[in-house]
């Protein structure tokens, strides 16, 4: 299935609808008039979710521990694929996806996991990802649909963008500012109590600079309002999120040897292993999907250039 791209004067996406409908690449346009990736490009050949600039979470984010959940009173079995025992970053991140509509600007695509011989989930349901590139600004929407007949289904949306830490400048000492509200203790990723506000959280919102902080937590709190300020290349992203996306997820490098060149902002609309925690009153995020029922979550980012 061939690459897709949309593209601006200032803004080029490609996607790849057979792995995911994920993002290969997001690029700007640099000063020279050459194309800069903002989000960590493949590398090719491609041969994990892991590698795609971007990837769509569904109809779960990030862990749900040792791979099961109970819902409804029923205990539920999910694919453990990742080296610690748990399910991460749902179900359709990998899957071949239609392409339902495209313009030079827009694309949607579709996944039905009835139509999947493997679904990995016990319920049915279709996800839908629309991505419009408008100038500067991408906007990409989430829509999950419970497709069965009869039971309620726990539900989560997400994207796991890699976001670059330089760009055309190698002066650049990315900085972030992020309105999240608490921190939830989590040493594997997986939430031990409610989330607390805390140090880290205050640094976020006043804006820190990420190198040599190591972080891989789940906070409660959208990102919407975030800025990354890209100082030496002269670029400031601000992002939005509809209320739907009620976490954030962010990665800069815990647990590597050292940071990546990368770090991950992620918008979700649960906590990590959310299906465990529901009816804790943790926060979890965790939306009951009704038979027929539809969830929506809407992402958009936006790049100012600072005249130089």
């Amino acid at each position: 299935m061939p690459l897709i791209l949309l593209e601006s004067d200032s803004v080029r996406l490609t996607l790849n609808p057979a792995l995911g409908a994920g993002v290969a690449r997001l690029d700007l346009s640099g000063p020279d008039g050459d194309w800069t990736p903002l989000w960590r490009p493949v590398t090719e050949p491609i041969t994990s979710f892991n590698d795609l600039a971007c990837y769509t979470l569904a109809p779960w984010s990030n862990r749900i521990e040792n791979a099961r959940f109970e819902w409804q009173g029923e205990c539920h079995e999910l694919l453990a694929d990742w080296p610690d025992g748990t399910a991460i970053h749902g179900c359709v991140k990998d899957r071949p996806w239609r392409i339902l509509d495209r313009s030079p600007i827009s694309a949607r695509f579709g996944y039905d996991a009835a139509l999947d011989p493997s679904p990995g989930f016990p319920f049915p349901f279709k996800v839908t990802a629309r991505y419009e590139i408008e100038g500067p600004r991408l906007a990409i929407d989430l829509d999950l649909t419970n497709t069965d007949s009869a039971r309620t289904m726990p539900a989560g949306l997400g994207l796991h963008p890699y976001f670059q830490r330089r760009l055309w400048n190698d002066e650049d000492d990315v900085r972030l500012t992020l309105p999240v509200r608490s921190r939830y203790a989590a040493p594997r990723m997986l939430p031990l109590s409610p989330p607390d506000d805390d140090a880290i959280c205050t640094a976020l919102r006043l804006g820190t600079r990420l190198s040599g902080v190591l972080l891989d937590d789940c906070f409660l709190g959208s990102l919407d309002g975030a800025r990354i300020d890209y100082p030496a290349s002269g670029i400031t992203v601000r992002l939005g999120a509809s209320p739907a996306f009620t976490h954030t997820v962010l990665y800069t490098g815990r647990g590597m040897p050292e940071q990546p060149p990368f770090f991950c902002l992620e918008p979700v609309t649960m906590a990590n292993n959310g299906f465990n925690l529901a009816g804790r009153g943790w926060h979890d995020g965790v939306i009951p999907l009704a038979p027929g029922e539809r969830m929506h979550a809407r992402f958009t980012l936006d790049v100012e250039r600072r005249m130089r």
